[in-house]
């Protein structure tokens, strides 16, 4: 059971949510031409790959918002994804931090933030390094993609990031 914390929520504008679709479509179009076609580990469901980078991409604004930075991660690959913190996003409100096992060894001294939300609304939940991340142990709910879940209770609240 999540204990009550005071996340912080952030709401976005209309303008910004149709942003992120388009970059959620761009990077579709990206991984499509680099022949990139599971990234998400949905295989070849180009619909629901979609979606997942919709979220990831809202997760990204939320988070460029509450450090009020612009979010060049948008359009662009192989960078943290805001402000120097890699972001993850989930539309499951007491969804976990998960995270793939290369990414948190890439990654080790960035801290990952979780996302919750859907459409306008996200509540970002919490933090974790990767070298902490890592001490959980490893959970293969998706075959062929090791992940280490992490749950909310674990993270360490926003205001101390």
């Amino acid at each position: 059971m999540l204990t009550p914390r005071d996340d912080p929520v952030v709401r976005m504008s209309e303008w910004e949510y149709l942003l992120c679709r388009q970059a959620a479509a761009l990077r579709q179009a990206e991984n499509l031409t680099r022949g990139r076609v599971n990234t998400n580990g949905l295989a070849k469901d180009f619909v629901k790959n979609l979606e997942v980078d919709v979220v990831g991409v809202c997760a990204e604004m939320a988070v460029a918002n509450y450090f009020d930075v612009y979010p060049r991660s948008l359009f662009s690959f192989g960078e943290a994804d805001v402000a120097g913190h890699e972001v993850k996003g989930t539309t499951y409100p007491r969804g976990s931090l998960v995270v793939q096992v290369r990414h948190a060894t890439e990654c080790i001294n960035r801290k990952f933030i979780l996302v919750c939300g859907d459409g306008l609304s996200w509540t970002l939940r919490g933090w974790m390094t990767g070298s902490e991340i890592m001490r959980y142990p490893l959970e293969e709910r998706v075959p062929g993609r090791p992940a280490y879940w992490v749950p909310q209770s674990a993270l360490l609240p926003m205001k101390d990031i």
